[in-house]
């Protein structure tokens, strides 16, 4: 029995698929391909290549791309840093998801310099029916005379070019010079966004983030196979590796690319926070008792029962006593990463927060925290997000019903103390400011919005806020939507209570206390007869209009 759905012309591809049945087994056969083949050491793999390959591929109509991996490239010596079988599963891992991706190890797999001149002979044996198409740079097109055998590589495939951006590649004299040699078939397709292995190499050795310019998951496997950085990097995560299981390994890993891009926004020192990174985890799965002796060790005064967080002052102790780390700053960001404290740097302040928000995590709030934190590229407003994300921290632990350490609330009151002092309330809680807020709780559906000016009646506040919502649900809703526009403008709670229950949450932003009712509670307590004198009260009646 056949079946045929995959034919195909030169010029028309009709995708039609020939299978025999025998005993139970498939088979299909795939007749005249379109194959495209991009070489490289790939060391590593980044998105230039793909976009290479996939601009040939999305232009051209082809039905594979081969990306082969060289073991010994004949026009350059490799650099230090993986492998080959790691260079080859970055590639696999790039192909994963990737239409018509095929990473090879052939030439690994074969002694010698891998010259292109033999790969296609091989691969047009294997393909005899099937076109090849050799996908290429500028600089190989130009270069490609002094080949090994260019005749072949010209007889074996057609040439593909991706152009240089931005200036003369010389592509197109290139193209014409082996068209009359060799009688090659040459594509000039247009420029791609340009990377370099190098680059990405130089961020790696230096404590830079290489997000965007690889694929998230080869991304994760070079952190995790700690490769192009020195070898005491390179023992300390196979340390970690060893002693961590995989989840909390990958937590680790997830703490330590997250820092390094806090550190990048925030024109911290990379290279420490990756360390602090790496390390903050390293006492965790040590028995409570040895916890605890270290930590002691390390100056702390917790009892034995913080079983949650002696890790931390342990850690700090086991990197300096074991991994032999002298750096203070790097130990101290390690022994504040579950509590912070009063006195956080902002290395402290950006482990603390890489702990939390790390890709792993997956808390109700952890969204909005990821981007409050990774947004800043702004010390002061990264500590005005990080005060709001300990605030919801606080929060969120007393509704657990877990033990709150004092260090953790002084850490949120010094966060406060630098972000929300009183003359900055001064200056920017003016009547406008209040309006913009009312208004963002009308666009919610508030009810019964008022704005009470306060200054001469309490020292607790300027400003009052005080507006209804029909049930808990949307009491809640508008307390989530006030922080987050709230934040926007540069504005961010000090505190927040009662969400849990929503019937009567209460914003704390220094000079400004906002009050957001159910309708029974709004009724009982009456805030506004406390406060109303007839002359200091603004009702907002409707968008854009208050009286």
């Amino acid at each position: 029995m056949e079946a045929f759905s995959f034919l195909r012309t030169r010029n028309l591809f009709i995708h039609l698929e020939k299978q025999y049945c025998l005993q139970g087994t498939k088979y299909t056969i795939l007749q005249y391909m379109k194959i495209g083949i991009l070489g490289g050491s790939f060391h590593p793999i980044h998105n230039g290549h793909l976009d290479m390959a996939r601009s040939a591929r999305d232009t051209l109509g082809l039905d594979q791309v081969i990306l082969m991996v060289d073991r010994i490239p004949p026009h350059k010596e490799l650099a230090q840093g993986a492998n080959s079988q790691q260079r080859y599963a970055m590639v696999q891992l790039a192909c994963e998801g990737e239409r018509g991706f095929v990473a090879s190890d052939w030439e690994l797999n074969r002694e010698g310099t891998s010259y292109t001149a033999l790969t296609l002979t091989h691969l047009s044996g294997e393909h005899p029916e099937d076109e090849l198409y050799f996908i290429m740079g500028s600089d190989m097109l130009r270069s490609l005379t002094t080949w090994y055998h260019p005749e072949i590589v010209c007889e074996k495939a057609h040439l593909v070019c991706i152009c240089r951006a931005g200036q003369d590649g010389g592509e197109e004299e290139a193209a014409a010079t082996v068209m009359a040699q060799y009688g090659a078939s040459v594509t000039l397709l247009p420029p791609v966004r340009e990377l370099s292995s190098t680059e990405v190499r130089n961020r790696l050795m230096g404590g830079q983030p290489i997000t965007g310019l690889v694929p998230p998951s080869v991304e994760w496997y070079i952190y995790e196979q700690a490769l192009y950085v020195n070898e005491q990097l390179a023992a300390f995560t196979a340390a970690m590796k060893e002693v961590l299981n995989p989840r909390r390994f990958r937590h680790v890993i997830g703490v330590e690319v997250t820092a390094i891009q806090l550190a990048e926004n925030l024109g911290a020192d990379g290279p420490k926070a990756r360390l602090a990174a790496l390390l903050h985890d390293c006492a965790k799965y040590l028995p409570v008792a040895e916890q605890f002796v270290l930590a002691k060790q390390d100056g702390s005064t917790l009892p034995r029962e913080a079983e949650a967080i002696l890790h931390a002052p342990a850690g700090a102790c086991l990197a300096r006593e074991k991994f032999g780390v002298t750096d203070k700053a790097v130990l101290q960001a390690i022994r504040y990463h579950t509590t912070g404290e009063e006195d956080m740097t902002l290395l402290d302040e950006i482990i603390w927060a890489a702990d939390l928000i790390e890709p792993g995590r997956d808390y109700p709030s952890v969204e909005k925290h990821r981007a409050l934190l990774l947004s800043a590229h702004d010390q002061m407003i990264f500590e005005k997000g990080l005060l709001l994300v300990f605030i919801d921290n606080i929060w969120y632990i007393q509704n657990e019903g877990r033990e709150l350490y004092p260090a953790t609330l002084r850490a949120r009151d010094a966060l406060a103390r630098k972000t929300t002092a009183k003359e900055t309330y001064m200056e920017t809680l003016n009547k406008e400011t209040i309006l913009q807020l009312c208004k963002i709780l009308y666009n919610k559906k508030a009810m019964d919005i008022r704005a009470i000016e306060v200054t001469d009646k309490t020292i607790i506040a300027d400003w009052f806020i005080v507006c209804s919502g029909r049930g808990v649900p949307q009491v809640k809703a508008l307390s989530d939507e006030l922080e987050e526009k709230a934040a926007e403008m540069g504005l961010f709670p000090r505190r927040k209570e009662g969400y849990q229950e929503g019937r009567w949450i209460v914003l704390d932003f220094g000079d400004l206390l906002v009050h957001l009712f159910h309708p029974e509670e709004r009724t009982y307590y009456n805030l506004e007869r406390l406060w109303d004198d007839g002359q200091n009260v603004i009702t907002y009646t409707e968008e854009g209009d208050a009286k």
